[in-house]
């Protein structure tokens, strides 16, 4: 308990100094929320009280049994959305605003046609470079032979894995077609969608379901600051989601 509490303390301090460097603009605390702290909200609020106002929490993919999230977990999640929300908007309309990364959805014109056209952009759009020269479609891939691209010597070599890769996009899915979200996603991660389902343009089940889940609460949120709720809700904001 010692060593955490002193690691914490370490964590946090440089931490702050980072985010000093940027002068507090330009960054993005991200947290990674698992089977065993579903409770993402809570999270949240403590680097709040801590003074980073720009965050986001993504789901742990994984396989390992015990920190895997599955299917049970969405209403739970839901409802940590649900306390994010008004934290959020209670916040917003106190005067005191934090950026949540996946509540800034640009309603009007939705991911970039680049966004849409090549999907997250892994081995398409951008690279990743290993340490020992060798380059990979995005980190996430780095160090495994299979999606090995080629190597700062030789170049990219791996045009068959490029070619598969720019194919990962919204019209490639079959799930994706009849996704009402599909325009807020692109079609995933290719890195998450390999590791969850063996394909590139495979969909991970419950990736979709907690971008759609994300989605209906930015709604949520962007309509409740628009008519200035507040903390005023009466507990339907669900059901009008659902309508």
């Amino acid at each position: 308990d010692v060593y955490k509490r002193q690691s914490h303390a370490r964590v946090l301090d440089n931490i702050r100094r980072i985010v000093g460097i940027y002068h507090g603009e330009n960054y993005y605390l991200r947290g990674t929320f698992t089977a065993l702290n579903p409770d993402f909200a809570a999270d949240v609020e403590y680097l709040l009280d801590q003074g980073f106002d720009r965050l986001s929490f993504e789901p742990v993919v994984t396989t390992i049994p015990g920190l895997a999230l599955t299917g049970q977990h969405l209403p739970i999640l839901d409802q940590q959305y649900r306390r994010l929300t008004d934290l959020y908007v209670r916040r917003h309309l106190g005067g005191r605003p934090f950026d949540y990364f996946h509540f800034n959805l640009d309603f009007a014109a939705s991911q970039c046609e680049e966004k849409l056209a090549g999907g997250c952009g892994a081995g398409s759009q951008y690279l990743a470079v290993a340490a020992d020269g060798d380059i990979y479609p995005c980190h996430q891939f780095a160090g495994g032979r299979t999606h090995r691209l080629g190597g700062l010597e030789s170049g990219v070599t791996n045009w068959p894995l490029v070619e598969q890769l720019s194919r990962c996009h919204i019209f490639s899915g079959q799930d994706c077609r009849g996704c009402w979200a599909r325009f807020f996603c692109g079609g995933g991660c290719a890195a998450n969608n390999w590791s969850q389902t063996g394909n590139f343009t495979g969909q991970w089940r419950l990736g979709c379901d907690l971008l759609r889940q994300r989605c209906e609460w930015a709604i949520v949120v962007r309509a409740k600051i628009k008519l200035g709720a507040g903390e005023e809700g009466d507990g339907h904001d669900q059901d009008k989601m659902d309508e």
